[in-house]
């Protein structure tokens, strides 16, 4: 019987680009029979079982539980496995005909969300009428434009190991705290501003996104589901005593069900890769938070503002002395002008007690 390539190999990646996958079902009513649920091929059982191990190991990131080198030696080909799968996915993603400076933005990208716009706000996005921000066609403009928020690139989580990954979501988490806080007083200095893209590019941009973040969101999926979690005080009590008694933690979140849902999220965006746009755009993504409070400043912020900061970004030509210009060389590896937090998000949300010994979770208190 001829050997698997090994654990961890969701796709062959060599060959990714010649086949269309259909996302799994389950049947979920009792009027849907067995056959029409077999319409559509099932997922592999080994690469649920692997993207279970995933989802424990990001579980396991997340509230910061030191892990054993087994269980690493275990979760890390499979992390690597998919990173360097969604990696694959952004690069192809990429249009040659895009602006370099947009291209620069995009690998910086950490949040975005696609607004619809009727054509009067649509044209006042546009810095040329009619045509692409980013490859300077005239074709058909999307009926709607793109918000995008930066963050550190050094920071991102597809950057770091999976021996790495307690302390990147650290920094990650640091850098969004960072986001909600400029908020309070004014647009946040990561907010890329608004993109007026046509179709097209629209497409294949939200397409090298969502592989750019695929692995951040599903971060913030768990961050989402620890915090539901504890708003119930006997939850927070029970895991603040885990902590203290060093008693074993075990993962809440690396269920069947949501391993298939992930690698059907895969799916979907392989195929937008392959040029399939047919399931729904996201209208946002990145934690629901940054949105609400970037979103609050947004809303006092006039539309053609927030254009000047996308031409701005993108180099083209825009009124002298705008304030919400920023100066970007696209040689850059970092930014400059996003100051660091007075000390880490991470240890003042932390009491000094749980600062002094493993965390075996993220007891954060907004």
């Amino acid at each position: 019987m001829q050997q698997g390539r090994g654990v961890g190999n969701f796709v062959d990646i060599e060959h990714a680009g010649f086949k269309r996958v259909r996302p799994a079902r389950v049947v979920d009513s009792d009027s849907e029979t067995e056959e029409e649920a077999d319409e559509c091929p099932q997922h592999d059982e080994r690469d649920v079982q692997r993207m279970q191990t995933l989802l424990r190991l990001i579980e396991f990131a997340v509230r910061n539980v030191p892990l054993s080198d087994n269980f690493l030696s275990t979760a890390s080909p499979i992390y690597e496995s998919l990173r360097a799968q969604t990696r694959y996915f952004f690069s192809k993603s990429l249009s040659a005909s895009w602006k370099p400076e947009f291209v620069w933005l995009l690998k910086r990208t950490r949040a975005f969300r696609v607004v619809f716009a009727m054509p009067q706000a649509k044209a006042e996005l546009q810095h040329r009428p009619g045509h692409c921000a980013v490859c300077g066609r005239a074709e058909y403009v999307a009926d709607a434009f793109l918000e995008l928020l930066g963050g550190d690139e050094k920071h991102a989580l597809e950057n770091y190991s999976a021996h790495d990954l307690n302390a990147a979501y650290d920094q990650l988490d640091d850098d969004d705290e960072l986001l909600r806080s400029q908020a309070n007083t004014r647009v946040p200095d990561m907010y890329f501003g608004a993109f007026a893209l046509g179709r097209t590019c629209m497409n294949a941009a939200v397409t090298a996104l969502l592989a750019k973040n695929f692995l951040s969101a599903l971060f913030d999926d768990v961050r989402d589901l620890l915090e539901e979690r504890l708003r119930d005080p006997a939850t927070l009590e029970q895991w603040e005593r885990d902590e203290r008694e060093g008693n074993a933690v075990d993962a809440l979140f690396d269920t069947r069900e949501r391993a298939i849902e992930v690698l059907d999220r895969l799916a979907l965006l392989g195929n937008r890769v392959r040029g399939d746009f047919s399931d729904e755009t996201p209208s946002s993504f990145g934690r629901a938070a940054i949105w609400d409070s970037v979103g609050r400043r947004l809303a006092t912020t006039p539309l053609r503002v927030c254009a000047a900061r996308a031409h701005a970004l993108l180099g083209l030509a825009q009124p002298t002395g705008d304030p919400m210009r920023i100066d970007v060389d696209p040689d850059e590896e970092e930014f400059a002008d996003a100051p660091a937090p007075t000390e880490p998000i991470a240890k003042r949300l932390r009491s000094a007690r749980e600062n002094n010994g493993p965390i075996s979770s993220r007891l954060r208190r907004r």
